[in-house]
């Protein structure tokens, strides 16, 4: 049970609820029961997370470790095995790369736009912000592929935000415009860029509609035969992928969160400068408490330049 976790989507709320955290033990009738009472809930049953399964298979992990000098940073992975209509999931979006290779089974994948940093037309608030700035609910820094968390850290930039940590859960009235609505089917593999909100559901076996990709979305690869796929949607009541992760606190941020603190430390030793009290007058000068008078400051010398032409 130490690198299990389950979780379900409450259809009622639209928020995930964690079944079981990773840590606890899950014993085989526990097991069977926490599925049971999930699914008598109503919302489907729970899916189920294993971490790290590359240490139980020597394939997965030759793969991945091919794929990080190519990457040229950490490869990460988890497997997911979700019931037949079934969500695990909110809508969400991570802080890595994200490759989804499906298995077993069918899954309806829905990919959103990032959502629009503040400042920007259609930016929204999330998790109880101020109104001029999105808050997310939540991150899970540890975690791959499908995540959600504690603390509420914020965000911003350009329209594709690129954020270096994974979102909360998103409500219906929060999405993003759609991108892409597709069903992968064993065999194949979906890349979800850093940033892209995403939901998943695993299909009844009698679920044959499969909807069309919306254009300039992200992209299905691998297509398998038409006879291996039919066997594998009667025989599978489940959905099995694995999500392969990689780009995960890998900006020119992080580094220089690393180096700059680093460097500054040899600077001090060499420095007596630096080590030297701080003047008392510094904040008639220094700090948020000017900011507003910095700002009337550039005005005024941009009305100036103004006038003068």
């Amino acid at each position: 049970g130490e690198e299990v976790t389950l979780t379900a989507f409450d259809r009622a709320t639209g928020k995930r609820r964690n079944v079981h955290q990773d840590g606890a033990p899950l014993l085989p009738a526990r097991f069977e029961e926490v599925l049971a009472a999930t699914d008598d809930d109503g919302g489907g049953g729970a899916s189920v997370r294993l971490l790290a399964p590359q240490k139980y298979g020597d394939a997965l992990w030759a793969l991945m470790a091919g794929l990080e000098p190519q990457f040229g940073t950490m490869v990460g992975a988890n497997a997911y095995l979700t019931p037949s209509g079934s969500q695990g999931f909110a809508p969400h979006f991570d802080d890595i790369e994200a490759f989804v290779v499906q298995l077993e089974g069918r899954k309806r994948w829905r990919v959103y736009e990032p959502p629009a940093p503040p400042g920007h037309e259609g930016a929204q608030q999330l998790g109880g912000g101020g109104a001029d700035e999105l808050t997310l609910a939540g991150h899970d820094a540890a975690g791959a592929g499908e995540s959600g968390g504690g603390g509420a850290p914020r965000w911003g930039g350009e329209a594709c935000p690129l954020p270096r940590f994974s979102s909360g859960d998103f409500g219906a009235s929060e999405l993003p415009p759609l991108l892409l609505d597709a069903v992968l089917e064993p065999g194949d593999l979906l890349f979800m860029p850093r940033g892209f909100v995403h939901q998943a559901e695993a299909l009844h076996e009698t679920q044959d509609d499969k909807p069309a990709a919306a254009q300039g979305g992200a992209q299905g690869g691998a297509q398998g035969g038409s006879a291996s796929r039919a066997f594998a949607r009667a025989a599978a009541p489940h959905s099995l992928h694995v999500t392969l992760s990689t780009g995960q606190r890998n900006a020119w941020a992080d580094l220089l969160e690393q180096l700059v603190p680093e460097a500054l430390q040899g600077r001090i030793l060499d420095r007596v400068a630096l080590r030297r009290g701080l003047p008392a007058d510094l904040l008639d000068f220094v700090g948020v408490a000017h900011a507003d008078l910095e700002a009337g400051a550039e005005d005024s010398d941009d009305a100036g330049s103004d006038g003068g032409a």
